[in-house]
Parts: C-alpha cells; structure tokens; sequence
C-alpha cells in the first residue's frame, strides 16, 4: 500500500467513524428521550390506554385534555422517533460505504440552533451534535482525492 492509499483510507475510517458517531449519537438520544419521556408520563399513558387508545389526543385540548395532548408531544408526537429512524439510517448507510451528504447535517445544525436558541435547556443540542458530526464526515470524506 503506498502512501497515498494510506492516506485516503486512514480518510475514509475517520469520514465514516465521524458520520456513524452521529447516527448513534441520534439512535441513543432518541431512545433515550423516548424512555424518559414515557417514564415521566407513565400515569398519563396509563390513563389513556384505560380510556380507550383510539382518537384520545386533540389538537384543540380543553383543560381537562392538555395533560393528554402535551404527553402526546412530548413522548410520540416529538421528533424522538424521526431522530431514532435517522440514525438507524445512517449507522446502516456508513456500513456500507455510503456517503451520507453533509447539507443534512447542515440542516439538523441549524435547526438545532434555532431551537436550541428558544429552548436552550432542551434537547435541541443533540440535533446540533448530530448535524455537526454528518457535516464532519462528509467534510473528511471531500478531502479524499478521487
């Protein structure tokens, strides 16, 4: 192996090495976020699936519905899944050598930003990691010589 092919691969291991990190950062923080949200609205849960699971949530709750509708939003209605189905995706796509292209993480960054800037304590920041380490990778990836 020359010096150059090395190179490229020593650049491929970290391109695909940053670019899985993300995806498992987003796997573990979507199931992370997944647990401990249905943890915390355990008895909420409880109660809806006593009441009857079908059409329980409205997106116009009275008083008596908002517990309802914010477990809703905080626990299945989040991004947590999105987020979890994403990173499953990219940790099988670098598996097989596929590049996963860096405006997606441009995009999960941003949006990070904006959120995080709403909601600093918040999991908006692993939306930023996540779309760092994608960039990160693809940025790895570029420097390869074709």
């Amino acid at each position: 192996m020359t010096a150059t092919e090395a190179g490229q691969a020593e650049r491929m291991v970290k391109s695909v090495g940053l670019t899985a990190a993300g995806g498992w950062v987003a796997i573990v923080g979507g199931v992370i976020h997944l647990v401990l949200t249905s943890v915390a609205r355990a008895d909420v849960w409880r109660d809806v699936v006593s009441a009857g699971w079908w059409n329980t949530v409205t997106l116009r709750p009275d008083a008596d519905e908002l517990r309802v509708a914010e477990a809703f939003w905080l626990n299945l209605g989040s991004f947590a899944v999105p987020l979890l189905t994403l990173g499953i995706l990219v940790v099988f796509a670098t598996r097989r050598g596929h590049r996963v292209p860096g405006v997606l993480g441009w995009i999960l960054a941003a949006w990070g930003v904006v959120c995080a800037s709403l909601l600093p304590v918040s999991g908006a920041w692993l939306f930023i990691v996540v779309g760092v380490l994608f960039v990160a990778g693809d940025r790895v990836r570029a420097l390869r010589p074709a």
